[in-house]
């Protein structure tokens, strides 16, 4: 697999499953709420999500 193909397969990986979306929206909750542990709080805030998947 060379670069180009490389690069997108991956873009069209994160298109299909938001992944920017989702990061963005877990970084907007961290600053917003700045939780003392960002792991554990990125932790839950994902396992909700994926719970409501």
């Amino acid at each position: 697999m060379d670069d180009d193909s490389f690069i997108n397969g991956v873009e069209d990986y994160i298109k299909q499953y938001n992944i920017h979306e989702l990061l963005r929206d877990s970084i907007v909750h961290l600053c917003l709420y700045r939780p003392s542990n960002p792991v554990g709080y990125l932790r839950e805030y994902f396992e909700k999500l994926e719970v409501s998947s």
